[in-house]
């Protein structure tokens, strides 16, 4: 007897953020890998993660950000520091559905 896995089509997330001026950017992907950037301004960059994005961002208003080609748009709409932000797959459905 043959078993086949249920496999979810989309089961990568894929985000993208494209900066509007220079900002400092730290994101750590699954709570494995962390990466952190200086930016300049119109810059574009891609990850990928199975579960979940945490970025922390020098100015949240500078960085627009995209998931599984959803727009999410800035994290704030003040320029602020901001840490700790989780991006998962509840956040794309959240946007999906809006």
């Amino acid at each position: 007897m043959k078993i086949s896995p249920e496999v979810d089509v989309q089961d990568t997330l894929f985000l993208e953020g494209v900066t509007s001026e220079s900002v400092w950017v730290r994101i750590i992907i699954d709570g494995i890998s962390t990466n952190e950037y200086m930016f300049p301004p119109f810059y574009r960059k891609q990850w990928k993660a199975k579960h979940y994005f945490q970025i922390s961002l020098g100015n949240g208003a500078a960085v627009s950000f995209t998931l599984n080609n959803q727009k999410l748009g800035t994290l704030s709409p003040v320029r602020r520091p901001l840490k700790n932000v989780q991006i998962t797959w509840d956040t794309f459905k959240k946007f999906k559905k809006s």
